[in-house]
């Protein structure tokens, strides 16, 4: 993914990709105004998704936003399929929902705006974030 992920942002100025550990992020204290986790969240347990947003927090600058897509657990037909698919290939439908506000708040995040949305049939959440 990085691979084509690189091909496709060759062109684009002020851009780095990296491949690294969410929970050691290689990068500096505050140096992002903006983050973005796009179902990420999702296939992680509790500890994890602690040490992900504490890193989050820590290369987060304080006026920037914190941007998450995570999959909405409503009754709905996408969601029974899709909840029967990940428990037959698992690897491949692998998230799962989270209480994204807990988490976000335990983390040290005041969330400042939510939008529920679909994509390809799925009901998402978009969530908005901020640094307490």
């Amino acid at each position: 993914m990085l691979r084509v992920a690189k091909r496709r942002m060759d062109s684009e100025a002020n851009t780095y990709l990296s491949l690294g550990d969410a929970t050691h992020l290689p990068f500096s204290n505050e140096g992002f105004d903006e983050v973005a986790s796009i179902f990420t969240l999702e296939i992680l347990n509790h500890e994890e998704h602690m040490a992900t947003l504490k890193e989050v927090v820590r290369v987060h600058k304080r006026d920037g936003e914190f941007l998450t897509l995570s999959i909405l657990d409503r009754p709905s037909r996408v969601i029974k399929l899709y909840k029967l698919l990940s428990k037959l290939s698992p690897t491949i439908f692998n998230c799962r929902s989270a209480k994204l506000d807990k988490i976000l708040n335990q983390a040290g995040f005041r969330i400042i705006r939510k939008h529920e949305a679909r994509l390809y049939s799925l009901p998402i959440m978009i969530t908005i974030a901020s640094k307490d």
